[in-house]
């Protein structure tokens, strides 16, 4: 008797479903890709993109503008530990032609992810969206939520630690002190009992502060550690510092290790930086004249310039007469000043500049420019005539002056 009672009402039901387009729609599928999170994130960490729901229950109305789609039953494998969904983002609607229920058609607006509201296992949307945007209601009758992607953040039952390696600065001359620094954050449920950090310094340095291993009795949820020390090489190149380990209990006497990121350091020879000024006092010279260049050479450092020589590149219809003399050394913080004389052989405007050519204590070559030096050449009756021009302009405002001397004294009545 209850079973023909059952299937009554269940044949009433597809009556009313098929009289009624809402509650045909009631109860729609979301189409979305799965994705496991299971043993590979526990064991590794590795928080996947995406977290998916194979099975949402949700209700739909047909005026999406102003309803609340809701669905729950959210269910991922993740070997009995907790997933907390924290944020949706992307989701498309649909829309369906009345007259093809079962046919949707492609996915044109695309919402915006601040719309959806996020819970424990539950999602819920407002859509906000306008009726002109929906569409008439007479040519659709309901529309249909697709392709939501979720992130979710995994939490674990047992003590578990973010890990992070870093040496500072990862770059850096020989013989500097670098810190190796690492810190672990308890992200678990659980605290953290008698973990021993385990450090592998990287071959071929050492350590000049502190010590590879550190002892830390508890550490508590959502609490950070560092331990750090100091190292340093005497040897330039690229140095690999491997994978740390961390050792630790829960509060049951349970053994865990965690393995701590590797990370890469370098120490390299110290490169002396050269500064290169070329200056001269004469910069309109007539056809012939030799012109005396200053050469000035800082070393900043840090470490030594050595096998100094310069070359330049002489303008066209120029000579160079005597310098710059090489060197053999420029410490750090030393100046060298030097003299070059050039003869220029024709009028134009000439630009001059001087190549420094030195090495570094692993004799690697290195060159640096000089300033650029411009020079006007002229023929010495453009010269004499220049000169003319510039007494007679001395004479006349001599003249103006004295005049206007005089005439400041007969005011005062001397």
């Amino acid at each position: 008797m209850k079973k023909n009672i059952g299937i009554l009402c269940a044949i009433a039901l597809l009556v009313i479903l098929s009289q009624d387009s809402l509650a045909w729609h009631a109860i729609l599928p979301i189409q979305i890709e799965r994705v496991h999170v299971g043993t590979q994130v526990r064991d590794d960490f590795e928080i996947p993109e995406y977290v998916i729901n194979p099975v949402f229950k949700f209700k739909i109305l047909t005026a999406l503008s102003n309803a609340t789609l809701t669905f729950d039953a959210y269910e991922v494998d993740v070997d009995n530990d907790e997933i907390i969904v924290n944020g949706i983002f992307a989701a498309n609607v649909c829309k369906s032609e009345r007259k093809f229920r079962k046919s949707w058609i492609e996915c044109e607006i695309i919402l915006d992810p601040a719309l959806f509201n996020t819970g424990t296992n539950t999602i819920s949307f407002q859509s906000g969206l306008s009726q002109s945007v929906l569409g008439p209601p007479r040519d659709y009758d309901d529309y249909m939520i697709k392709n939501v992607m979720l992130k979710a953040d995994y939490k674990h039952l047992e003590p578990y630690f973010l890990e992070n390696k870093a040496v500072v600065p990862n770059n850096t001359i020989v013989g500097t002190p670098v810190e190796v620094k690492i810190s672990l954050t308890n992200i678990g449920v659980k605290p953290a009992i008698n973990t021993t950090i385990i450090d592998y310094a990287p071959l071929g340095t050492r350590i000049i502060g502190g010590s590879r291993e550190k002892f830390i009795p508890t550490i508590n949820l959502q609490e950070t550690v560092t331990h750090s020390y100091l190292i340093t090489a005497v040897n330039p190149g690229a140095y690999y510092a491997p994978r740390s380990l961390a050792i630790y209990m829960n509060e049951e006497g349970e053994l865990f290790r965690k393995n701590i990121t590797a990370t890469k350091l370098e120490f390299r020879l110290p490169k002396p930086v050269l500064n290169v000024s070329l200056s001269t006092r004469k910069e309109v010279v007539t056809v012939g004249e030799t012109v005396e260049f200053n050469l000035e050479i800082t070393n900043y450092g840090p470490g030594e310039a050595r096998n100094i020589t310069f070359s330049s590149t002489p303008p066209l219809k120029s000579e160079l007469v005597a310098g710059p003399e090489s060197m053999i050394s420029l410490g750090e913080n030393q100046t060298l000043h030097s003299k070059i004389t050039v003869r220029f052989t024709d009028t134009s405007q000439q630009i001059y500049r001087v190549y420094t050519h030195y090495e570094d204590s692993a004799l690697r070559g290195y060159v640096e420019k000089s300033s650029d030096v411009e020079v006007s050449i002229v023929e010495k009756t453009d010269v004499e005539i220049f000169k003319a021009k510039t007494l007679l302009a001395i004479i006349i405002v001599a003249i103006l002056v004295i005049a206007i001397l005089i005439v400041i004294l007969r005011q005062v009545g001397l």
